[in-house]
This record gives structure tokens, sequence and C-alpha cells, in this order.
């Protein structure tokens, strides 16, 4: 059986696999494998996730327990921004994906600087549904650590409804369609006329507007083509 190692473990150093393996040499071939499966967990985590996981399994991760390990394991591996997202938008990764976004610390942000933020540490994934768990997880973390900031009965629901208005008009005032932008004045009514906006004040829309005009979010390269831009704005406003 391969251990769990908690997160104060340092079994996966390696220094102390050597002093184990200088001292124990029955146990070599096991080391041998264990650090075989550590350092191919990374290799191809944005092409198949599942098999990152699959491989930290082996290697004695317990998923719930080991997040700060595996973390530093990717950091470590010099993991690129695009290939890190993809692994925590994977439905598997959820413990780790709600470590690493509640270590970023969004505490006292307003809602579209806590997303800039988030943005600046990963790109957004390949795929919608990743990136869509991301951003439900995003929505979950932000409400415990800067929910004070808005209205007491507002839910993460309504943060991720949100977050995915605000991506959306950065989207539609920084890529250019060659048509005009969204005005101020129509995102407010927009947003304001959702259900799980309405409870939001209207001034909160202007000034999320006025800060994504002036500075788009940074790394979100999520590629929307002109002929599906219609139907995402009818679908997240009901138009």
């Amino acid at each position: 059986l391969h251990p769990n190692l908690d997160s104060n473990s340092d079994s996966n150093s390696d220094s102390d696999s050597d002093h184990i393996l200088q001292n124990y040499p029955a146990k070599k071939f096991y080391f041998t494998r264990l650090n075989y499966y550590k350092n191919n967990a990374i290799l191809k985590c944005s092409q198949n996730p599942n098999l990152s996981i699959n491989l930290l399994l082996k290697a004695g991760y317990n998923l719930n327990s080991c997040q700060n390990n595996i973390i530093e394991l990717f950091q470590k591996k010099n993991v690129s921004k695009k290939e890190l997202s993809c692994f925590l938008g994977f439905e598997k990764s959820k413990p780790i994906a709600i470590y690493y976004i509640e270590s970023l610390n969004f505490r006292d942000l307003r809602p579209d600087e806590a997303l800039r933020k988030l943005f600046e540490n990963l790109e957004s994934p390949s795929t919608n549904k990743a990136l869509q768990n991301l951003l439900r997880l995003f929505s979950q973390v932000y409400l415990e650590q800067a929910g004070h900031l808005l209205p007491s009965d507002i839910n993460a629901d309504s943060i991720h409804c949100l977050v995915n208005s605000m991506l959306f008009l950065n989207v539609d005032i920084h890529c250019g369609f060659g048509f005009p932008c969204t005005t101020k004045s129509k995102f407010i009514q927009r947003c304001h006329e959702m259900d799980l906006l309405a409870k939001l004040p209207r001034n909160l829309f202007a000034e999320i507007y006025d800060r994504i005009t002036l500075k788009p979010i940074a790394s979100f390269q999520q590629q929307i083509r002109r002929s599906e831009k219609k139907s995402i704005w009818q679908k997240l406003f009901n138009l």
C-alpha cells in the first residue's frame, strides 16, 4: 500500500527519499517507483487531468489532505498557468482547486478585483466545462472570504452569474467583434433584470463596467466567435 502523505509530511522531498533509500535498501524499488509517479503526474495534466489524478494517488497523495504538497509539486516542476488551470478545472481536482483558490486570498476585494486576481494566477482553461468548474469554486470561495462586501442574502449562484457577466463584458469590450459594444446603461439594465443579480446595487454594475473598460481582465483568452456571441448574450440575459 502507498502511504497517505499528510500536509506536513516531508517524505516526498529528495533529501528524505535519499535518506530512506540509504538506510532501507529493500525499499529502493518502491521509492523509485513513487518518485516516478510523482514526477510524471504533471507531464500531461492539461491533456489528461484524469491521468494526473491517478498518478498522484499512486504516488501516495490524499487529495483531501495533501493539497499543499501537490501545488508545491506543480510549482516546482514549473507547470504553466494554462496546464494548472486545466488540471484544477477537472472535477476530480476539486479539493486541490479549492485549496489553491483559497490561498489567493480575496478578502476585502471587490468582485471584479478578485476575478482579476484569479486570472493573474491562472489562464482560462481550454474547455468551457473546466472554466465553469473553476468559476463555481471561485464563487464559493469569494462568498466565504469577501461576502461581507455584498448584500447578506447573496449566494454563490449569484456570484457565479455576476462572474460570467463580467467575463462576457470583458470579451465584448476588448475582443473587437467589429460592432458597437454594450453600453454602460444597457449592461446595468441587463444585469439588474436577472433574478440572481436583482438584489445587487446598480452602482456596483456601473463601477464594474468602468473598471473593466479601463483595464481588461488579464489572461482571459477564451475565444468566442461572432456567430456565438448573440446566443451567449441571449442565454445570459434572456433576450
